[in-house]
């Protein structure tokens, strides 16, 4: 069984082997838990986000399965999105106060 660390790091390990470039980028995996009222929580899977973009509007990818499953899942994924090609810009409006005279 793996810990949450560790499968982060075998993640950033991933952008490595995969696109030559170092994630240095937030990163967080998590567990899911299938909860029933009166149960005990049972694991359900993982969700891993990334905050490429901004921290507060991660991209978000999860699926129902063991820590290995989840580690081919996100290499799979990895290899779909071409993550090292996304770019992201910030644009700001200006008004010319002189313009709406």
């Amino acid at each position: 069984m793996m810990t949450l660390q560790e499968l982060e790091q075998a993640i950033r390990d991933m952008f490595i082997e995969l696109y030559c470039k170092e994630y240095t980028g937030r990163l967080k995996v998590s567990e899911t838990f299938n909860t029933f009222p009166g149960e005990e929580p049972t694991h359900l899977g993982y969700l891993m986000e990334l905050g490429l973009n901004k921290d507060e509007k991660p991209i978000c990818i999860s699926k129902e399965c063991t820590a290995e499953e989840f580690l081919e899942f996100i290499r799979q994924e990895l290899k779909d999105r071409s993550f090292q090609r996304i770019k992201y810009f910030t644009a700001i409006q200006l008004y010319n106060e002189k313009e709406g005279q």
